[in-house]
């Protein structure tokens, strides 16, 4: 919860920039969002659906349809058949770099757009008492679509999430919804 908490405060600190980094980042858009998180493949086997939140910078200049953002993300799935608190879940933290290219027309407030990138992910999974953890790559791609004007914008997302892990890959569909400020 301590976790959740400071996620949050940064999230706010990150939203509300002042009018003065503002003007010196035209345009830099930073956000917050999360969803649900699907297991899927051999994932499936081992754990139910879950949830994710994240926090973004999005670089994207008007009249270009390419952009680059940047994620610190983290996902929390339950393991298959298991209830309480000290079922053994699966955790990932992690930070992402993607590209991006809108689909849509220059200017038009509502913008489909693909992503697609590679992050560094830290999985822990197991109970309190029994947990494993491990560093590895990961790779994501999908599609959303972006909602803006006047500085705030939304977001819907859905993006296929694959990460190397002893034994194979562990693969997720996080379906994400979120909001952005200038």
């Amino acid at each position: 919860m301590t976790r959740l908490l400071h996620a949050a405060v940064l999230a706010v600190a990150l939203m509300a920039p002042t009018a003065e980094a503002r003007a010196q980042l035209p345009f830099v858009r930073f956000g917050v969002g999360g969803g649900v998180t699907l297991p899927t493949g051999t994932t499936k086997d081992a754990y139910d659906r879950g949830w994710h939140g994240e926090l973004l910078a999005t670089l994207h200049v008007p009249l270009i349809p390419a952009g680059v953002r940047a994620d610190a993300v983290y996902h929390r799935l339950p393991a298959v058949g298991v209830s309480g608190s000290s079922a053994p879940d699966l955790e990932l933290y992690g930070a992402e770099l993607s590209a991006t290219w809108d689909v849509g027309l220059p200017l038009v407030p509502i913008t489909p757009y693909l992503i697609g990138g590679a992050g560094y992910f830290r999985q822990r999974a197991g109970s309190a008492t029994t947990a494993s953890s491990e560093n590895s790559l990961g790779y994501s791609g999908g599609l959303g679509v972006r909602v803006g004007l006047a500085g705030v914008g939304a977001f819907a997302e859905g993006r296929y999430l694959s990460i190397a892990a002893s034994g194979g890959r562990r693969t997720l569909v996080p379906v994400s919804l979120g909001m952005t400020l200038r």
